[in-house]
């Protein structure tokens, strides 16, 4: 399993094996909340790890991601709607 999350600037956090942070910035309107980029080549490199399934959770860049990622891999692709993000 591997998360794939904005990186949140907290300091003193540990790296956790299988977690990739993506380069983010603080949501304007929100600034405990960061707002992840990528590129098409950060795609292509995620969809070939090969995964049978993309879990996303956000309807944000991180989600879009997932969704790339699915269809670029041919993944199967799993989204959780929340209310509150």
């Amino acid at each position: 399993m591997h998360v794939i999350a904005p990186h949140n600037r907290i300091k003193g956090g540990t790296q956790i094996s299988g977690v990739h942070h993506l380069p983010s910035l603080p949501f304007i309107v929100k600034k405990d909340t960061y707002v992840s980029f990528y590129s098409p080549a950060r795609v292509r490199k995620l969809a070939a790890m090969g995964f049978d399934v993309v879990h996303t959770h956000s309807e944000l860049a991180v989600g879009v991601l997932g969704r790339l990622v699915a269809r670029t891999g041919g993944a199967a692709l799993l989204h959780t709607y929340h209310t509150a993000w």
